[in-house]
């Protein structure tokens, strides 16, 4: 049930920032997903908080809009290294999360579910980092 409140929650905190009604980044799961904030498989119930993290993460990505507003703000970011803050190294971190959930082994305790996200999450970010790469291959073409 806590799951699906933070999931609902992350939703709505990414819609009001992706619409431009306020500026809540700074509580995005996705920087629940950096490894400061992540919880050792040793420890029991790390499953579930990853689970839990994955799922609201995945909020600020997937749904129609969200993946390319928040490649925006860390493209407009790049150089910054706040811990806080929208860049590139963050969305290369947060895609190695989001891949490393996708190959963990089935005898993991990983929610199914929580595992076909995270292939969505890549989906929607491998195709935005391709998008980014062929513009740059243009751009790079016809200044030639």
């Amino acid at each position: 049930m806590e799951q699906k409140r933070w999931r609902n929650l992350s939703y709505f905190l990414a819609r009001l920032t992706k619409e431009g009604k306020a500026n809540l980044g700074w509580v995005s799961a996705l920087f629940m997903l950096l490894p400061k904030h992540r919880i050792p498989y040793s420890v029991p119930g790390w499953s579930g908080y990853l689970a839990g993290q994955v799922l609201a993460a995945a909020q600020w990505i997937v749904p129609e809009g969200h993946g390319a507003w928040v490649w925006r703000q860390c493209q407009n970011n790049a150089q910054s290294y706040e811990e806080w803050e929208w860049n590139l190294e963050h969305w290369n971190v947060w895609a190695k999360a989001f891949e490393e959930l996708v190959n963990l082994p089935e005898g993991k305790r990983v929610s199914p579910t929580a595992r076909e996200e995270a292939v969505e999450v890549l989906k929607v970010m491998r195709g935005l980092d391709q998008v980014v790469d062929q513009c740059r291959l243009q751009f790079y073409h016809d200044t030639w």
